[in-house]
């Protein structure tokens, strides 16, 4: 989900076509580096946890070989007070998470407003 936004709005930007094989002037990497469910303590049933999510972006320039941009997104809750979250509610959270990353990589690492 965070490709398809970061490549959506780098194509409409700089109008480009976007191709799926084949020799691209520019390829976009997204990586996802690391997720989970972390359990940060209290008793079992009533214990806490929470999403951890870690990604990697890198546009190239495949003419020249150069790196355009290239940096790092990490969503970790601050203070660990969410709910485990169940059924709908964990969606949510994983939204969250792709919202959070999607908007760093195009505002932060790519100019893209």
């Amino acid at each position: 989900m965070i490709r398809v936004a970061v490549v959506e709005a780098l194509a409409k930007r700089f109008s480009l076509d976007v191709v799926e094989k084949g020799s691209p002037d520019l390829v976009l990497e997204i990586e996802t580096t690391y997720w989970g469910v972390v359990y940060t303590g209290g008793q079992y049933k009533r214990g806490t946890f929470v999403l951890y999510y870690d990604g990697s972006l890198r546009l190239t320039d495949k003419r020249t070989n150069k790196v355009l941009a290239e940096g790092n997104c990490v969503s970790h809750p601050v203070n660990g007070s969410e709910s485990y979250p169940h059924g709908e509610a964990f969606s949510e959270v994983i939204a969250s998470a792709v919202e959070y990353c999607t908007d760093d990589y195009r505002h932060r690492l790519l100019g893209l407003f």
